[in-house]
Protein backbone atom coordinates (compact mmCIF):
# COMPACT_ATOMS: atom_id res chain seq x y z
CA UNK A 1 0.00 0.00 0.00
CA UNK A 2 1.20 3.56 -0.90
CA UNK A 3 1.67 5.84 2.12
CA UNK A 4 -0.14 9.29 1.64
CA UNK A 5 2.14 12.14 3.25
CA UNK A 6 0.47 15.60 4.35
CA UNK A 7 1.80 18.36 5.44
CA UNK A 8 -0.56 20.22 7.78
CA UNK A 9 2.68 22.16 9.95
CA UNK A 10 2.38 25.75 8.62
CA UNK A 11 0.67 28.68 10.09
CA UNK A 12 -1.68 29.86 7.11
CA UNK A 13 -0.30 32.99 7.20
CA UNK A 14 -2.41 34.00 3.39
CA UNK A 15 -5.59 33.41 4.87
CA UNK A 16 -5.63 36.28 7.46
CA UNK A 17 -7.56 35.83 10.75
CA UNK A 18 -8.78 32.49 9.33
CA UNK A 19 -5.13 31.43 9.67
CA UNK A 20 -4.84 32.89 13.09
CA UNK A 21 -7.46 30.93 14.82
CA UNK A 22 -7.15 27.05 13.66
CA UNK A 23 -5.09 25.25 11.19
CA UNK A 24 -5.75 26.01 7.67
CA UNK A 25 -5.87 22.36 6.82
CA UNK A 26 -9.48 21.83 8.76
CA UNK A 27 -10.72 25.01 7.74
CA UNK A 28 -14.37 24.04 6.48
CA UNK A 29 -15.03 23.75 2.69
CA UNK A 30 -18.33 22.39 1.16
CA UNK A 31 -19.55 20.77 5.11
CA UNK A 32 -15.92 19.08 5.62
CA UNK A 33 -12.63 20.29 6.45
CA UNK A 34 -10.13 20.94 3.57
CA UNK A 35 -7.91 17.97 5.15
CA UNK A 36 -11.15 15.11 4.56
CA UNK A 37 -11.50 16.31 1.22
CA UNK A 38 -7.76 15.37 0.57
CA UNK A 39 -8.00 12.15 2.67
CA UNK A 40 -11.19 11.41 0.67
CA UNK A 41 -9.03 11.40 -2.69
CA UNK A 42 -7.65 8.20 -1.11
CA UNK A 43 -8.80 4.71 0.20
CA UNK A 44 -9.49 4.14 3.87
CA UNK A 45 -6.94 1.73 3.40
CA UNK A 46 -3.96 4.05 2.96
CA UNK A 47 -1.36 4.79 5.59
CA UNK A 48 -1.53 8.64 6.09
CA UNK A 49 1.83 10.12 7.44
CA UNK A 50 1.08 13.76 8.82
CA UNK A 51 3.27 16.24 9.66
CA UNK A 52 1.81 18.51 12.22
CA UNK A 53 3.48 21.88 14.18
CA UNK A 54 0.76 24.90 14.45
CA UNK A 55 -2.11 24.02 16.15
CA UNK A 56 -1.30 20.22 16.11
CA UNK A 57 -3.81 18.90 18.32
CA UNK A 58 -6.42 20.22 16.46
CA UNK A 59 -5.48 18.58 13.55
CA UNK A 60 -5.22 15.39 15.41
CA UNK A 61 -8.80 15.83 17.06
CA UNK A 62 -10.63 16.47 14.36
CA UNK A 63 -9.25 13.37 12.50
CA UNK A 64 -9.94 11.46 15.94
CA UNK A 65 -13.49 12.52 15.61
CA UNK A 66 -14.05 12.64 11.86
CA UNK A 67 -11.84 10.02 10.83
CA UNK A 68 -11.33 7.56 13.45
CA UNK A 69 -10.52 3.93 11.66
CA UNK A 70 -7.62 5.91 9.45
CA UNK A 71 -3.80 4.23 9.75
CA UNK A 72 -2.37 7.55 10.76
CA UNK A 73 1.59 8.55 12.13
CA UNK A 74 2.06 11.69 13.33
CA UNK A 75 5.16 13.78 12.81
CA UNK A 76 5.68 16.44 15.27
CA UNK A 77 7.59 19.26 13.31
CA UNK A 78 9.88 20.83 16.01
CA UNK A 79 10.73 23.98 13.78
CA UNK A 80 7.39 24.87 11.61
CA UNK A 81 7.44 29.07 12.17
CA UNK A 82 11.41 29.89 12.97
CA UNK A 83 14.69 30.58 10.88
CA UNK A 84 15.43 27.51 8.35
CA UNK A 85 11.31 26.49 8.43
CA UNK A 86 9.60 25.37 5.64
CA UNK A 87 7.34 23.13 3.59
CA UNK A 88 11.24 21.19 2.59
CA UNK A 89 11.99 21.03 6.48
CA UNK A 90 8.40 19.44 7.25
CA UNK A 91 8.79 17.26 4.89
CA UNK A 92 12.72 15.89 5.69
CA UNK A 93 11.11 15.65 8.92
CA UNK A 94 8.96 13.11 8.10
CA UNK A 95 12.25 10.96 5.50
CA UNK A 96 12.20 7.93 7.79
CA UNK A 97 8.48 7.07 7.32
CA UNK A 98 8.55 7.18 3.83
CA UNK A 99 11.61 5.21 2.94
CA UNK A 100 9.50 4.06 -0.49
CA UNK A 101 7.53 5.33 -2.89
CA UNK A 102 4.22 7.34 -1.48
CA UNK A 103 2.20 10.48 -2.72
CA UNK A 104 3.02 14.10 -1.37
CA UNK A 105 -0.52 16.21 -0.79
CA UNK A 106 -0.59 19.69 0.29
CA UNK A 107 -2.59 20.45 3.15
CA UNK A 108 -4.93 23.37 1.04
CA UNK A 109 -5.68 21.35 -2.06
CA UNK A 110 -9.28 20.74 -3.62
CA UNK A 111 -9.61 18.45 -5.98
CA UNK A 112 -12.07 15.48 -7.47
CA UNK A 113 -9.33 13.17 -8.19
CA UNK A 114 -9.97 9.70 -6.57
CA UNK A 115 -6.91 6.83 -6.19
CA UNK A 116 -8.03 3.48 -5.59
CA UNK A 117 -6.05 1.39 -3.14
CA UNK A 118 -3.11 -0.34 -5.07
CA UNK A 119 -2.63 3.11 -6.93
CA UNK A 120 0.60 3.13 -8.41
CA UNK A 121 2.81 4.60 -11.17
CA UNK A 122 6.13 3.67 -12.91
CA UNK A 123 7.42 7.29 -13.05
CA UNK A 124 7.29 10.58 -10.28
CA UNK A 125 3.79 12.14 -11.67
CA UNK A 126 3.51 15.41 -10.66
CA UNK A 127 -0.26 16.87 -11.32
CA UNK A 128 -0.76 20.14 -12.67
CA UNK A 129 -2.65 22.55 -14.54
CA UNK A 130 -2.49 25.64 -16.93
CA UNK A 131 -2.14 29.17 -14.80
CA UNK A 132 -2.51 32.49 -16.47
CA UNK A 133 -0.43 35.27 -16.51
CA UNK A 134 0.88 37.25 -13.32
CA UNK A 135 -0.59 34.44 -11.08
CA UNK A 136 2.07 31.73 -12.65
CA UNK A 137 4.62 33.61 -9.34
CA UNK A 138 2.97 31.71 -6.90
CA UNK A 139 3.45 28.20 -8.32
CA UNK A 140 6.17 26.17 -9.04
CA UNK A 141 6.05 25.92 -12.47
CA UNK A 142 7.26 23.25 -14.74
CA UNK A 143 8.55 23.21 -18.59
CA UNK A 144 7.71 20.12 -20.50
CA UNK A 145 7.72 18.52 -24.10
CA UNK A 146 5.01 15.91 -24.77
CA UNK A 147 4.17 15.83 -20.67
CA UNK A 148 7.59 15.08 -19.91
CA UNK A 149 9.41 17.43 -17.49
CA UNK A 150 12.29 19.47 -18.69
CA UNK A 151 12.98 21.93 -15.57
CA UNK A 152 11.06 23.95 -12.84
CA UNK A 153 11.35 27.20 -12.49
CA UNK A 154 9.71 28.55 -9.04
CA UNK A 155 7.94 31.39 -8.02
CA UNK A 156 8.65 33.50 -11.26
CA UNK A 157 6.14 34.56 -13.88
CA UNK A 158 6.64 32.28 -16.77
CA UNK A 159 5.16 32.57 -20.43
CA UNK A 160 4.88 29.90 -23.26
CA UNK A 161 2.18 27.22 -24.07
CA UNK A 162 4.97 24.46 -22.31
CA UNK A 163 4.79 25.63 -18.98
CA UNK A 164 2.42 24.22 -16.50
CA UNK A 165 1.80 25.21 -12.52
CA UNK A 166 2.27 22.55 -10.05
CA UNK A 167 -0.93 21.76 -7.68
CA UNK A 168 1.70 20.58 -4.83
CA UNK A 169 0.21 16.87 -5.43
CA UNK A 170 3.03 14.46 -6.80
CA UNK A 171 3.79 10.42 -6.46
CA UNK A 172 7.25 10.37 -5.85
CA UNK A 173 9.01 7.17 -7.44
CA UNK A 174 12.26 7.01 -6.94
CA UNK A 175 11.94 8.28 -3.25
CA UNK A 176 16.45 7.97 -2.28
CA UNK A 177 16.95 9.99 -5.41
CA UNK A 178 13.99 12.53 -3.77
CA UNK A 179 15.71 12.11 -0.64
CA UNK A 180 19.01 12.88 -1.22
CA UNK A 181 18.47 15.73 -3.56
CA UNK A 182 16.02 17.32 -0.97
CA UNK A 183 18.76 17.59 1.70
CA UNK A 184 21.37 18.96 -0.32
CA UNK A 185 22.60 21.96 1.49
CA UNK A 186 23.65 23.88 -1.66
CA UNK A 187 20.28 24.01 -2.77
CA UNK A 188 18.50 25.78 -0.02
CA UNK A 189 17.15 29.23 -1.04
CA UNK A 190 17.04 32.08 1.56
CA UNK A 191 18.81 29.29 4.23
CA UNK A 192 15.37 27.13 3.93
CA UNK A 193 14.76 23.52 2.37
CA UNK A 194 12.27 23.64 -0.30
CA UNK A 195 10.29 21.03 -1.47
CA UNK A 196 11.30 21.81 -5.17
CA UNK A 197 15.09 21.35 -4.33
CA UNK A 198 14.11 17.18 -4.27
CA UNK A 199 12.81 17.69 -7.81
CA UNK A 200 15.92 18.77 -9.83
CA UNK A 201 17.72 15.20 -9.42
CA UNK A 202 14.67 13.35 -10.59
CA UNK A 203 14.10 15.55 -13.50
CA UNK A 204 17.63 15.03 -13.97
CA UNK A 205 17.17 11.02 -14.71
CA UNK A 206 13.86 11.91 -16.68
CA UNK A 207 11.35 10.59 -15.46
CA UNK A 208 9.19 12.76 -14.13
CA UNK A 209 5.81 13.18 -15.99
CA UNK A 210 2.85 16.17 -15.54
CA UNK A 211 -0.94 14.91 -15.71
CA UNK A 212 -3.15 17.28 -15.60
CA UNK A 213 -5.86 18.23 -12.80
CA UNK A 214 -8.43 20.41 -11.98
CA UNK A 215 -8.17 21.88 -8.35
CA UNK A 216 -8.55 25.03 -6.56
CA UNK A 217 -5.89 26.44 -4.05
CA UNK A 218 -7.40 27.05 -0.17
CA UNK A 219 -4.24 28.41 0.55
CA UNK A 220 -4.93 32.05 0.08
CA UNK A 221 -7.54 34.29 1.82
CA UNK A 222 -9.53 35.27 -2.01
CA UNK A 223 -9.67 31.65 -3.55
CA UNK A 224 -10.77 30.09 -0.15
CA UNK A 225 -13.34 33.32 -0.07
CA UNK A 226 -14.34 32.25 -3.59
CA UNK A 227 -14.63 28.73 -3.17
CA UNK A 228 -17.24 29.01 -0.38
CA UNK A 229 -19.25 31.24 -2.35
CA UNK A 230 -19.76 28.61 -4.97
CA UNK A 231 -21.36 26.25 -2.02
CA UNK A 232 -23.28 28.54 0.37
CA UNK A 233 -24.94 31.90 -1.07
CA UNK A 234 -24.36 34.24 2.03
CA UNK A 235 -21.76 33.10 4.50
CA UNK A 236 -23.42 33.35 7.73
CA UNK A 237 -20.46 31.75 9.68
CA UNK A 238 -18.36 33.30 12.48
CA UNK A 239 -15.17 34.19 12.54
CA UNK A 240 -14.56 31.83 15.72
CA UNK A 241 -16.55 28.86 14.82
CA UNK A 242 -16.75 26.36 12.37
CA UNK A 243 -19.19 23.22 11.41
CA UNK A 244 -18.46 20.10 9.98
CA UNK A 245 -20.44 17.56 8.70
CA UNK A 246 -18.35 14.33 8.38
CA UNK A 247 -18.91 10.56 8.18
CA UNK A 248 -22.51 10.59 10.10
CA UNK A 249 -21.35 13.21 12.67
CA UNK A 250 -21.85 16.73 13.38
CA UNK A 251 -18.90 18.59 14.81
CA UNK A 252 -18.14 22.09 16.13
CA UNK A 253 -15.03 23.73 16.15
CA UNK A 254 -15.03 26.44 18.81
CA UNK A 255 -11.87 28.89 19.45
CA UNK A 256 -12.28 29.20 23.21
CA UNK A 257 -12.39 25.17 24.20
CA UNK A 258 -14.09 26.56 27.24
CA UNK A 259 -17.38 26.73 25.17
CA UNK A 260 -17.12 23.69 24.49
CA UNK A 261 -16.76 22.01 27.60
CA UNK A 262 -19.87 24.01 28.79
CA UNK A 263 -21.65 23.32 26.35
CA UNK A 264 -21.24 19.63 27.20
CA UNK A 265 -21.83 19.94 31.03
CA UNK A 266 -25.13 21.65 29.82
CA UNK A 267 -26.33 19.09 27.64
CA UNK A 268 -25.25 16.19 30.52
CA UNK A 269 -28.02 18.18 32.72
CA UNK A 270 -30.94 17.72 30.14
CA UNK A 271 -30.00 15.04 27.86
CA UNK A 272 -33.25 14.33 26.77
CA UNK A 273 -33.91 17.26 24.52
CA UNK A 274 -30.03 17.07 22.98
CA UNK A 275 -29.34 14.65 20.16
CA UNK A 276 -27.39 11.55 21.53
CA UNK A 277 -24.07 10.66 22.15
CA UNK A 278 -22.65 14.08 22.38
CA UNK A 279 -18.60 14.43 23.77
CA UNK A 280 -16.22 16.83 23.84
CA UNK A 281 -12.65 16.87 23.28
CA UNK A 282 -10.70 19.99 23.69
CA UNK A 283 -12.29 22.49 21.31
CA UNK A 284 -14.22 20.00 19.40
CA UNK A 285 -18.15 19.55 20.37
CA UNK A 286 -19.36 16.68 18.62
CA UNK A 287 -22.26 13.99 18.25
CA UNK A 288 -24.13 11.72 15.68
CA UNK A 289 -26.04 13.14 12.85
CA UNK A 290 -29.67 13.13 13.52
CA UNK A 291 -32.45 12.62 10.63
CA UNK A 292 -35.33 15.57 11.01
CA UNK A 293 -37.27 18.43 9.56
CA UNK A 294 -35.60 21.74 9.99
CA UNK A 295 -38.05 23.84 12.12
CA UNK A 296 -38.80 26.28 9.77
CA UNK A 297 -39.58 23.39 6.65
CA UNK A 298 -42.38 22.71 8.95
CA UNK A 299 -43.73 25.61 11.03
CA UNK A 300 -47.05 26.20 11.21
CA UNK A 301 -49.61 26.84 13.90
CA UNK A 302 -50.24 22.77 15.36
CA UNK A 303 -46.40 22.09 14.85
CA UNK A 304 -45.59 25.19 16.84
CA UNK A 305 -47.79 24.61 19.47
CA UNK A 306 -46.67 20.97 20.14
CA UNK A 307 -43.34 22.46 20.21
CA UNK A 308 -44.46 25.00 22.76
CA UNK A 309 -45.93 21.77 25.01
CA UNK A 310 -43.03 19.69 24.61
CA UNK A 311 -40.45 22.77 25.58
CA UNK A 312 -42.56 23.50 28.65
CA UNK A 313 -42.25 19.61 29.73
CA UNK A 314 -39.02 19.17 28.60
CA UNK A 315 -36.47 21.90 28.31
CA UNK A 316 -37.42 24.80 30.79
CA UNK A 317 -36.96 23.64 33.91
CA UNK A 318 -37.79 26.16 36.83
CA UNK A 319 -34.05 27.29 39.03
CA UNK A 320 -34.66 28.58 42.22
CA UNK A 321 -31.98 31.24 42.02
CA UNK A 322 -31.81 34.27 44.89
CA UNK A 323 -33.51 37.25 43.06
CA UNK A 324 -30.69 39.63 43.70
CA UNK A 325 -28.26 37.48 42.26
CA UNK A 326 -29.85 36.44 39.38
CA UNK A 327 -31.04 40.13 38.79
CA UNK A 328 -27.00 40.66 38.92
CA UNK A 329 -26.79 37.83 35.98
CA UNK A 330 -29.30 39.45 33.65
CA UNK A 331 -27.73 42.88 33.77
CA UNK A 332 -24.29 41.45 32.88
CA UNK A 333 -26.09 39.52 29.80
CA UNK A 334 -28.44 42.29 28.64
CA UNK A 335 -26.53 45.15 29.65
CA UNK A 336 -23.00 45.42 29.82
CA UNK A 337 -22.70 42.53 26.85
CA UNK A 338 -24.99 44.65 24.38
CA UNK A 339 -22.62 47.86 24.95
CA UNK A 340 -19.44 45.93 24.74
CA UNK A 341 -21.19 44.31 21.29
CA UNK A 342 -21.98 48.01 20.58
CA UNK A 343 -18.62 49.33 20.76
CA UNK A 344 -17.23 47.08 18.72
CA UNK A 345 -19.58 47.09 16.07
CA UNK A 346 -19.10 50.80 15.94
CA UNK A 347 -15.60 50.29 16.02
CA UNK A 348 -15.41 49.62 12.47
CA UNK A 349 -18.94 50.88 11.90
CA UNK A 350 -19.39 53.81 13.12
CA UNK A 351 -20.68 56.19 9.74
CA UNK A 352 -23.54 53.02 9.99
CA UNK A 353 -25.16 54.95 13.14
CA UNK A 354 -25.42 58.29 11.57
CA UNK A 355 -28.11 56.65 9.09
CA UNK A 356 -31.41 59.26 9.90
CA UNK A 357 -33.76 56.68 9.12
CA UNK A 358 -35.08 52.76 8.48
CA UNK A 359 -37.39 51.96 6.42
CA UNK A 360 -38.99 55.91 6.49
CA UNK A 361 -38.41 55.54 10.41
CA UNK A 362 -36.75 58.50 11.68
CA UNK A 363 -33.81 57.01 13.71
CA UNK A 364 -31.17 58.40 16.20
CA UNK A 365 -27.85 56.78 17.65
CA UNK A 366 -27.73 54.07 19.15
CA UNK A 367 -26.72 55.38 22.23
CA UNK A 368 -29.83 57.89 22.69
CA UNK A 369 -32.44 54.94 21.44
CA UNK A 370 -30.71 52.13 24.48
CA UNK A 371 -30.97 55.09 27.25
CA UNK A 372 -34.50 54.84 26.64
CA UNK A 373 -34.78 50.92 27.44
CA UNK A 374 -36.50 50.08 30.48
CA UNK A 375 -33.26 48.46 31.83
CA UNK A 376 -34.71 47.55 35.35
CA UNK A 377 -37.26 45.52 33.87
CA UNK A 378 -34.97 43.80 31.54
CA UNK A 379 -32.89 42.75 34.76
CA UNK A 380 -36.17 41.44 36.45
CA UNK A 381 -36.16 37.86 34.36
CA UNK A 382 -37.43 34.46 35.23
CA UNK A 383 -34.35 31.71 36.16
CA UNK A 384 -35.37 28.57 34.52
CA UNK A 385 -32.49 26.14 32.02
CA UNK A 386 -33.01 27.39 28.45
CA UNK A 387 -31.43 26.33 25.58
CA UNK A 388 -30.37 30.34 24.98
CA UNK A 389 -30.26 30.12 20.89
CA UNK A 390 -33.48 29.09 20.10
CA UNK A 391 -34.55 30.30 17.01
CA UNK A 392 -36.12 27.42 14.67
CA UNK A 393 -32.78 26.68 12.75
CA UNK A 394 -31.50 25.09 15.68
CA UNK A 395 -34.87 23.21 16.02
CA UNK A 396 -35.96 19.73 14.80
CA UNK A 397 -38.83 17.98 14.11
CA UNK A 398 -38.15 14.28 14.10
CA UNK A 399 -40.91 11.14 13.70
CA UNK A 400 -41.83 11.16 17.57
CA UNK A 401 -40.43 14.33 19.33
CA UNK A 402 -38.22 17.60 19.00
CA UNK A 403 -34.71 17.91 19.42
CA UNK A 404 -32.50 20.86 20.05
CA UNK A 405 -29.08 21.97 18.40
CA UNK A 406 -26.93 24.47 18.79
CA UNK A 407 -27.45 25.41 22.56
CA UNK A 408 -25.49 28.14 23.90
CA UNK A 409 -23.56 27.55 26.17
CA UNK A 410 -23.38 29.66 29.07
CA UNK A 411 -26.13 32.72 30.77
CA UNK A 412 -23.29 35.27 31.91
CA UNK A 413 -21.12 32.23 33.03
CA UNK A 414 -24.37 29.86 34.22
CA UNK A 415 -24.32 26.53 32.53
CA UNK A 416 -27.49 25.44 34.47
CA UNK A 417 -29.87 28.10 34.67
CA UNK A 418 -30.65 31.66 32.50
CA UNK A 419 -33.62 33.74 31.89
CA UNK A 420 -36.37 32.13 30.16
CA UNK A 421 -37.25 35.47 28.87
CA UNK A 422 -34.24 35.18 26.57
CA UNK A 423 -35.51 31.70 25.33
CA UNK A 424 -39.01 33.46 24.27
CA UNK A 425 -36.55 36.68 22.50
CA UNK A 426 -34.57 33.93 20.51
CA UNK A 427 -37.70 31.86 19.58
CA UNK A 428 -40.04 35.25 18.30
CA UNK A 429 -36.62 36.80 16.89
CA UNK A 430 -36.29 33.68 14.60
CA UNK A 431 -40.16 34.14 13.72
CA UNK A 432 -39.78 37.41 12.58
CA UNK A 433 -36.20 36.64 10.86
CA UNK A 434 -35.92 33.77 9.03
CA UNK A 435 -32.47 32.32 9.45
CA UNK A 436 -32.47 29.64 6.94
CA UNK A 437 -34.02 32.19 4.13
CA UNK A 438 -30.86 34.48 5.21
CA UNK A 439 -28.01 31.30 4.36
CA UNK A 440 -29.50 31.48 0.82
CA UNK A 441 -28.92 35.46 0.79
CA UNK A 442 -32.38 35.93 0.16
CA UNK A 443 -31.80 39.39 1.63
CA UNK A 444 -31.19 43.17 1.01
CA UNK A 445 -29.53 46.12 2.79
CA UNK A 446 -29.47 49.45 0.91
CA UNK A 447 -28.16 52.41 2.35
CA UNK A 448 -26.38 56.17 1.66
CA UNK A 449 -25.26 58.66 4.34
CA UNK A 450 -28.64 59.69 5.31
CA UNK A 451 -31.23 56.71 4.58
CA UNK A 452 -31.15 52.72 4.24
CA UNK A 453 -33.93 50.58 3.50
CA UNK A 454 -33.70 46.53 4.64
CA UNK A 455 -35.70 43.99 3.97
CA UNK A 456 -35.48 40.55 5.40
CA UNK A 457 -37.48 37.38 5.22
CA UNK A 458 -39.95 36.11 7.37
CA UNK A 459 -40.73 33.09 8.51
CA UNK A 460 -44.11 31.39 6.63
CA UNK A 461 -47.47 31.64 8.81
CA UNK A 462 -45.53 34.34 11.23
CA UNK A 463 -48.23 36.28 12.45
CA UNK A 464 -49.90 33.31 13.48
CA UNK A 465 -47.26 32.03 15.38
CA UNK A 466 -46.33 35.22 16.64
CA UNK A 467 -49.66 35.12 18.09
CA UNK A 468 -49.72 31.51 19.70
CA UNK A 469 -46.34 32.68 21.35
CA UNK A 470 -47.99 35.39 22.45
CA UNK A 471 -51.00 33.61 23.89
CA UNK A 472 -48.59 30.51 25.16
CA UNK A 473 -46.71 33.32 27.51
CA UNK A 474 -49.71 35.31 28.52
CA UNK A 475 -51.42 31.72 29.76
CA UNK A 476 -48.16 30.80 31.52
CA UNK A 477 -47.96 34.63 33.29
CA UNK A 478 -44.53 36.24 31.12
CA UNK A 479 -44.71 39.57 29.71
CA UNK A 480 -44.63 39.38 25.73
CA UNK A 481 -44.09 42.99 25.33
CA UNK A 482 -40.68 42.35 27.33
CA UNK A 483 -39.19 39.97 24.65
CA UNK A 484 -40.08 42.34 21.61
CA UNK A 485 -37.29 44.52 22.96
CA UNK A 486 -34.81 41.65 24.01
CA UNK A 487 -35.81 40.52 20.02
CA UNK A 488 -33.57 43.94 19.09
CA UNK A 489 -31.06 43.83 21.37
CA UNK A 490 -30.40 40.31 20.26
CA UNK A 491 -29.87 41.56 16.40
CA UNK A 492 -27.85 44.49 18.17
CA UNK A 493 -25.92 41.95 19.77
CA UNK A 494 -25.22 39.96 16.85
CA UNK A 495 -24.26 42.38 14.35
CA UNK A 496 -20.40 42.61 15.44
CA UNK A 497 -20.24 38.60 14.94
CA UNK A 498 -21.46 38.45 11.40
CA UNK A 499 -20.27 39.77 8.18
CA UNK A 500 -21.61 42.52 5.89
CA UNK A 501 -24.01 42.88 4.59
CA UNK A 502 -25.93 40.88 7.04
CA UNK A 503 -23.68 42.64 9.88
CA UNK A 504 -25.35 46.15 8.58
CA UNK A 505 -28.71 44.92 8.45
CA UNK A 506 -28.89 43.30 12.20
CA UNK A 507 -27.82 46.42 13.18
CA UNK A 508 -30.47 48.41 11.18
CA UNK A 509 -33.36 46.62 12.04
CA UNK A 510 -32.26 46.27 15.51
CA UNK A 511 -32.63 50.68 15.98
CA UNK A 512 -35.89 50.00 13.50
CA UNK A 513 -37.13 47.92 15.80
CA UNK A 514 -36.26 50.06 18.90
CA UNK A 515 -37.44 53.14 17.68
CA UNK A 516 -40.64 51.48 17.06
CA UNK A 517 -41.56 49.61 19.94
CA UNK A 518 -40.28 52.25 22.35
CA UNK A 519 -42.02 54.99 21.19
CA UNK A 520 -45.54 53.07 21.53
Amino acid sequence: MVKVCILTAGKGSRLSNYGKIINKAILPIKEKAILSHIIEMFSSNHEFVIGTGYRRNDIKNYLKIAHPDLNIRYVKIKNYDGPGSGPGLSLLSCKKFLQEEFFFVPCDILSNLKFKEKTTFKKNIFWCSKVIGKKTNQYLNFKHKKNKIIKFIDKKIVKGKNFKSWSGLCYIKDHKIFWNSLKKENRKIDREYQISNGFADLIKHKNCNIKNIKWVDLGNLKNYENEKKKTQKFDFSKDKEHLYFVNNKVIKFSENQKNSKKKYYKFRLNKKVYPRNVKVLDNFLYYDFLEGDNFYDVANDKNFKLLLIELKKNLWIKKNVKQTHFKRKCYNFYNNKTLKRVKIFLKNNENIDKIKSVNKLKVVSIKKILDKIDWDNLYKGESYYIHGDLQFDNILKTKKKFKLIDWRSDFDNEINYGDIYYDFAKILGGIYLNYKQVKKNNFKVDFNKRFSKINFPKSKKYKSIENELRKFMLDNNFDFNKIKILQALIYLNMSPLHKPPFSYGLFLLAKYLLTKNLNK
